[in-house]
């Protein structure tokens, strides 16, 4: 320590910040462990992490996206340091101007955030793809009919035309099937025109909401599909976690579809074999 840290000798001449100031989320004062985490230049992606107007961290593109295309990739793993606990993301260094400050903390609570689960019901931890918000009328969904769910690269993929600027969503009551924990989740004002009204998961939703969803191509196109293909598999707008939950659940399990395969390695690998083979034939 020099003296003039502590108020003796002559005063400096200029005082460099070596390290960026943090910038600490508001639950910053409960404890959690850090993880620094590269940000969406390193994956070469058109998107961009910034505070809203609530002072949320969320994401946001960078460029147009047209109605079926590839907004995304991410890499997700297993959440870290116990499967549960709050983990506070320390962005890495800054690539370019679309990255945050290196330095800069975002607390990510899984219960709160964008987290989405394996068939298991165990958290994945998916670095800057946790700050997507939730929306009954989301521009982003996931791919679970094409690719490999066990491949730790994911893509996200735009549900209509996205425009420069717009800020990304996903629906968390196609990507949970029990949000109970989570704080506010009995309430959602996403300002959608089908906004359902909860952000509690799958299993809390009226019938109605359940069976649009339920018919959904993975693209979320409703009936009468408007010239989608991929509309042999219902529930496909669902992650793997909700169509588990939702075979498991008495209640509704009747209702699943036989169609919507059960694991990637068996029934959705054969499923696109089946489709590859028809398609030579034709």
């Amino acid at each position: 320590m020099h003296k003039a840290d502590v108020g003796e000798g002559p005063p400096p001449k200029e005082e460099l910040i070596v390290v960026p100031h943090h910038k600490v989320s508001t639950d910053s004062d409960n404890n959690a462990n850090r993880l620094v985490f590269p940000g969406p230049s390193y994956a070469l992606a058109d998107v961009e992490m910034k505070q809203d107007d609530d002072g949320k961290y969320a994401l946001y593109s960078t460029k147009d996206f047209a109605f079926g295309e590839r907004v995304y990739e991410f890499w997700r793993m297993d959440w870290p340091f116990g499967g549960r606990d709050p983990i506070d993301m320390v962005a890495s260094n800054k690539l370019n101007e679309n990255d945050l400050t290196d330095g800069t903390i975002m607390r990510l609570v899984p219960t709160e955030c964008a987290a989405k689960k394996d068939r298991s019901g165990h958290f994945l931890f998916s670095g800057w793809d946790l700050l997507t918000q939730h929306s009954c009328e989301p521009n982003l969904t996931y791919n679970d009919l094409h690719e490999d769910e066990e491949d730790e690269w994911q893509g996200a993929y735009a549900t209509r035309a996205i425009k420069k600027g717009e800020k990304l969503t996903i629906d968390y009551n196609s990507v949970l099937w029990d949000r109970s924990d989570s704080r506010n989740a009995d309430e959602c004002n996403c300002g959608a025109g089908k906004c359902v009204g909860t952000m509690m998961g799958f299993k809390f939703l009226p019938k109605e909401a359940q069976l649009e969803r339920k018919l959904m191509t993975w693209r979320r196109v409703s009936p009468p599909y408007d010239g989608e293909k991929d509309t042999d598999y219902l529930g496909m707008a669902l992650t793997p976690h909700v169509r588990e939950c939702w075979r498991a659940d008495e209640k509704l399990s009747g209702d699943c579809p036989d169609t919507a395969p059960s694991d990637s390695s068996s029934s959705e690998s054969s499923s696109s074999d089946d489709s590859d083979s028809s398609d030579e034939e034709d």
